[in-house]
């Protein structure tokens, strides 16, 4: 029966729950066990700030390759969970790429041009000139320059 390390408490009394004594965000792997109670007094902490932990845990994600956030037009998570590169999105951004940049078109009518073809969003559904201008507006804008 487990019992808190803090307060000795065992399971029969309180919830019990697996501490990480270095957070595994930077690489911890031992735990130790506390009550909730205790649990929540090393987490109200200063010195452990759940916003810094976070932080820490999504760089090492993304350091090792794999999304964090919404996945990027053009790219899918694969079974690993890393970005890998999406034809389809990619076919879909060239065309819009080549309606924007080259016969200077708005994006109402490259949304209607889109839609025309059968070709829909991620979503399956029409574009609309505000979808496309907030999924492709910084990609094509990196290009004009």
């Amino acid at each position: 029966m487990k019992r808190c390390f803090e307060c000795e408490k065992t399971e029969g009394q309180i919830e019990i729950h697996d501490h990480h004594v270095v957070p595994k965000s930077r690489g911890g792997t031992k735990t130790i066990p506390l009550c909730y109670v205790c649990h929540g007094i090393v987490h109200d902490k200063r010195a452990v700030s759940i916003k810094e932990l976070t932080k820490a845990a999504l760089k090492k994600k993304r350091e090792k390759g794999f999304r964090t956030g919404t996945i990027p037009w053009g790219y899918s998570a694969g079974k690993d969970k890393r970005l890998i590169i999406n034809p389809e999105e990619q076919h879909i951004l060239s065309i819009v790429r080549n309606l924007r940049l080259k016969e200077i078109k708005a994006w109402k009518s490259i949304a209607e041009s889109l839609n025309e073809q059968g070709i829909t969003n991620r979503a399956g559904r029409n574009w609309s000139a505000q979808n496309l201008w907030i999924i492709f507006k910084d990609k094509i804008q990196e290009e004009k320059q």
